[in-house]
């Protein structure tokens, strides 16, 4: 719900100016599904542990790679290994939001990485019983 508290941001930007509606209304969904990823992955990380310490310094480090895995593609020769590093980068996927552009792609992979952290979390926690 931190998105909705970024809403009395718009009034004054609708009042004295004109936005692009569209850019913002994609802006936020790719913040809700970058969250819900964010999230899965860190509800992944804390039931693979008990310490929170530790599930916190996992999430971390998970998300920082998904983060900056895109940056790898320019060290790429393969064409390949580049569209993997490039598919794989929420920041590439979240970048295309924040430009305004809604593609199926970025909202797949952020739908697609929430249900396989979460399929994993609880097969995981399924298999601990």
């Amino acid at each position: 719900m931190i998105a909705a508290g970024t809403g009395i941001d718009l009034v004054p930007l609708y009042l004295f100016g004109n936005p692009e509606t569209m850019t913002i209304v994609s802006g936020y969904l790719g913040f809700v599904l970058l969250g819900a990823a964010c999230l899965a992955v860190g509800q992944l990380a804390s039931a693979l542990t008990r310490n929170q310490i530790v599930a916190a310094l996992m999430t971390a480090a998970a998300l920082l790679a998904f983060w900056f895995v895109g940056h790898l593609q320019s060290f790429q020769t393969s064409p390949a290994l580049r569209s993997l590093t490039a598919y794989l980068s929420f920041g590439l996927h979240f970048a295309d939001f924040i430009q305004g552009l809604v593609r199926t792609e970025a909202i797949a992979f952020y739908m697609v990485v929430s249900a396989i952290a979460l399929i994993l979390n609880a097969s995981y926690l399924q298999w601990q019983r």
